[in-house]
């Protein structure tokens, strides 16, 4: 099988190479075998002198797949190097890789001071590996300064393992934050940290309605103590099967002071009237078929950055007397009444 590689900068003198993908480019060196240790000290993108500047850059919304099995870039070879992925690109790089020699990473060498990679609201940029973590220590460093934050995650043997939300700054190829911006990869107390990782994905943020509320239930007798011999209307706390508590989950992985609103709406049941109490208030939002506004994002408690259960996941948590709530009196007739509830996130946008 031949053996494809990108090679530069033969001659006797320094030079600029700029490398540049707008639109799709499918790259597959898979002339040596994966396990071939000879080439150990090989990349497919390098020099064969130290040119002054390589730069490589993927266009708006390109694609590229680059597959390789050896190391994919080297960038000792290339001196100073400037990877930029712009925005809505999607990369990935991947190597195939089952040896442990550390000179086979995806990215190998010691890069040149100044050495980067720039990531600007790519939709994808995936560094791929089989064994070994995708770049050593200090290699490069991955600038997320980008126009919107974006979420890391991370894979061990392709099982997600840690998940950071929202990141914004320089991270040294270490995998740890070099810069004075929050949250910070290091130090986070999950105990898989990137380090780790045989795969790294960066994208975008993302905000999802995961809330799963079970159907409410209230069984009361009409003589219950519960209701005022006047008749008046009292809210019916839940008291169905496994049901007293509500929680509601939204995940947004887009940053850590989340800034969105769910809403509610009640349709089908014209008998009675349905409210929502926040924890702590003393009296109910009243719902209707027209959405409201019943809890911020600042109302949720949020997980652990780093945390691949956790991370981007908002919860709110009630009890029987608080969340959705219908009202009753003495003199309604017995029957089952049913009514259909509509929770809405409605993005904030990012402050």
């Amino acid at each position: 099988m031949p053996k494809k590689y990108v090679f530069y900068g033969r001659g006797s003198i320094t030079i600029t190479v700029n490398i540049t993908n707008n639109g799709t480019m499918n790259w597959n060196n898979l002339g040596y075998l994966s396990t071939d240790g000879s080439a150990a000290n090989n990349a497919v993108w390098g020099g064969s002198i130290l040119p002054t500047t390589t730069n490589i850059n993927f266009g708006s919304d390109a694609t590229t797949n680059f597959i390789s099995n050896i190391s994919a870039l080297n960038p000792q070879a290339m001196s100073k190097l400037t990877l930029t992925a712009q925005s809505g690109s999607q990369t990935i790089i991947k190597t195939n890789n089952t040896t442990t020699n550390v000179n086979q990473r995806l990215i190998n060498g010691t890069a040149v001071s100044g050495s980067k990679i720039n990531l600007n609201a790519v939709k994808l940029f995936s560094m791929q590996a089989q064994k070994l973590p995708p770049i050593k220590s200090n290699i490069l460093t991955f600038d997320l300064r980008a126009t919107a934050p974006l979420t890391i995650k991370v894979f061990q043997n392709n099982i997600l393992n840690s998940l950071f939300v929202a990141e914004l700054g320089s991270i040294a190829g270490d995998w740890q934050t070099n810069d004075q911006l929050n949250p910070k990869i290091s130090g986070n107390t999950h105990q898989s940290v990137l380090q780790n990782a045989t795969r790294v994905d960066i994208q975008p943020g993302e905000i999802i309605n995961t809330n799963q509320v079970k159907a409410s239930s209230w069984i009361y007798q009409l003589a219950d103590s519960i209701f005022p011999n006047d008749k008046s209307k009292v809210w019916l706390p839940r008291n169905g099967a496994s049901d007293n508590q509500q929680t509601f989950s939204v995940f947004d992985s887009r940053k850590q002071q989340n800034n969105f609103t769910l809403q509610a709406s009640v349709t089908g049941d014209l008998d009675h009237q349905y409210g929502f109490k926040k924890n702590g208030s003393t009296s109910p939002i009243i719902l209707g078929a027209s959405s409201q506004n019943i809890l911020q994002g600042s109302d949720f408690n949020v997980g652990v950055n780093g945390d691949p259960n956790t991370a981007g996941t908002l919860t709110y948590n009630t009890d029987a007397s608080h969340g959705l709530l219908v009202q009753s009196s003495k003199s309604d007739k017995a029957g089952v009444f049913n009514g259909t509830v509509t929770y809405t996130v409605i993005d904030g946008g990012l402050k």
